[in-house]
């Protein structure tokens, strides 16, 4: 359905082949690096919820709900498929933004630097995907909006966390 197989045919989807292209370089299995990918991605939805879920306790019990979804035993992350890797690429990209809203008003720019920068290379990893890319990047640019009218408006918001609604 893509016509002659060419140069050109992966470079459609070049995000996947650029995944295959570090783990071979790193010499690490696709099914372990594919898992850890969506480890780290639970693991980093679990840091950037820490301003709303202040115990640990509860930041782990949201770090297993997430490391244990449906969707990291699914079929399709046994085989070499292409969006064996999205799901953790967008968590990334969800949790970077909702934790840039929850942290716009801190005095320390740590925090916020990091969830950008995580933000940023969720949306740079689920941007060669299927052309998904545009509505990711309007949910982002929406969530920043609305954080920072909450953030810049308010001292101090009227609901704990208010982006946090975006990503529901």
């Amino acid at each position: 359905w893509r016509g002659v197989y060419g140069g050109m045919a992966i470079a459609e989807d070049v995000g996947f082949a650029l995944w295959l292209w570090l783990l071979n370089a790193l010499h690490v299995p696709l099914l372990l690096g594919n898992a850890a990918l969506w480890v780290a991605a639970c693991g980093f939805a679990a840091w950037a919820a820490k301003p709303l879920l202040q115990g640990t306790l509860v930041r782990l019990c949201l770090f297993c709900f997430l490391a244990f979804q449906p969707v990291s035993f699914a079929f399709f992350n046994q085989r070499v498929y292409r969006d064996a890797i999205f799901p953790a690429l967008s968590l990334l990209l969800f949790a970077g933004v909702v934790g840039l809203g929850l942290r716009l008003n801190e005095k320390r720019l740590r925090g916020s630097l990091v969830a950008a920068i995580v933000a940023g290379l969720g949306l740079a990893g689920t941007w060669p995907f299927r052309g998904g890319g545009l509505g990711f990047l309007g949910y982002a640019l929406f969530c920043l909006g609305l954080g920072a009218l909450f953030a810049f408006k308010n001292t101090t918001p009227l609901l704990p966390g208010p982006h946090i609604f975006a990503g529901l």
